[in-house]
């Protein structure tokens, strides 16, 4: 039932944006047949004008080279990064490059295990961490849980590359 509905929204998307943009139809067409890639440009371009499109090349065509993107930074030692949602996992904020997490070792237990976060100052794992899928407390931290980077991210002083307009529950408003 799912991909029915699924199907009938892509079909219906597909319907409104030929009803209103008819004009871009061949457009499209050129721009995937197009044997060089400046007819892709040019409709590229043509969309981005009428803001139906915004390529991330903005108005390079793609025979040129963009300049190279700014050098973002981490956050610096911030201290713990406020959340947006209530299951969010907090960010990293601090610079994590070199560090090794793998099978024999985690640089960020060094800092953050229940053992040695008073001696750094650093934020302690959440006890949820030692618990394994059926809720036992372990001694160590989960398997589950032990490769930090797959939930934590280092925070970047880089904008969105979208519009986000999220605002956070109510209940984290307070903060």
């Amino acid at each position: 039932m799912k991909n029915l509905v699924a199907g009938t929204v892509a079909v219906l998307v597909l319907l409104a944006v030929m009803y209103l943009v008819p004009s871009k139809i061949e457009s499209l067409v050129t721009h995937y047949a197009a044997e060089d890639n400046t007819a892709a440009w040019q409709m590229d371009t043509e969309l981005a004008q009428d803001g139906l499109f915004d390529p991330l090349r903005g108005q390079t065509p793609v025979t040129s080279s963009n300049p190279p993107p700014p050098a973002y930074h981490y956050a610096t030692n911030t201290g713990p990064i406020a959340r947006n949602y209530l299951t969010q996992p907090p960010v990293i904020p601090h610079k994590i490059d070199g560090y090794d997490i793998n099978m024999r070792s985690n640089k960020c237990l060094s800092c953050h295990s229940w053992r040695s976060y008073r001696e750094w100052g650093a934020t302690k794992i959440s006890l949820t961490h030692y618990r394994d899928r059926d809720g036992r407390e372990l001694d160590d931290v989960s398997p589950l849980r032990y490769f930090c980077t797959q939930c934590h991210v280092p925070q970047l002083d880089a904008r969105p590359l979208v519009r986000n307009d999220f605002r956070p529950v109510a209940s984290l408003d307070a903060r």
